[in-house]
């Protein structure tokens, strides 16, 4: 995996692909409500879920460049450092911009509210977007930074954990789930609840 591959995931995280929730989105924010479009939340979560797929593919790449010691430890913890890590904390703020819309709207809407149901199962999306976030950030992270210093230092036969390889697999599934299961949410009619 060269340098330019992490250049792709740069550019899907530009705050210009997506709207943010002070912008013209569906999203209106006053004083007194905070109201949030099904369509538009449905949209940043299908964004948030495409960008974590994004990451943990690249990840997954990252990894086998580590085992297989296609660059040098140095590079590639060069690119761990000044690639991923950065981009895994614009989606920690992106993450936290839609979980503090849902908060807002959940805290507003009444048990009856036809828009409770949708902005639950949106909110459950999210919760599971975050434990990947955390565990792709936390443990894999450090694991794959751990061997890549190591390895810089000059202690060559490390290789990554068997649990951040079986980690990586699992998000990916998981991931793919989210992906179908959001795009069926997206096509429910609000009635739908």
């Amino acid at each position: 995996m060269g340098h330019s591959d992490y250049s792709i995931v740069k550019t899907n995280s530009s705050a210009s692909h997506r709207s943010s929730p002070d912008r013209d989105s569906g999203i209106s924010d006053n004083a007194s409500t905070v109201t949030v479009d099904k369509r538009e939340l449905g949209s940043q979560a299908f964004q948030i879920c495409h960008e974590l797929t994004t990451i943990v593919r690249l990840s997954s790449d990252f990894l086998s460049d580590v085992i297989e010691g296609k660059e040098s430890a140095s590079e590639l913890l060069d690119e761990l450092q000044n690639k991923v890590h950065p981009f895994l904390i614009t989606l920690d703020g992106e993450m936290s911009n839609i979980e503090q819309l849902l908060r807002k709207n959940l805290d507003r809407s009444r048990i009856g509210d036809s828009k409770v149901g949708w902005l639950l199962e949106y909110n459950r999306y999210q919760l599971e977007f975050r434990r990947v976030l955390m565990d792709l950030s936390g443990p894999v992270y450090e694991d794959l930074e751990r061997v890549l210093r190591l390895r810089n230092r000059g202690c060559l036969g490390l290789s990554p954990k068997k649990e951040t390889i079986a980690s990586l697999r699992e998000m990916s599934a998981g991931l793919e789930r989210a992906t179908k299961l959001i795009r069926n949410e997206r096509a429910k009619p609000e009635s739908a609840y």
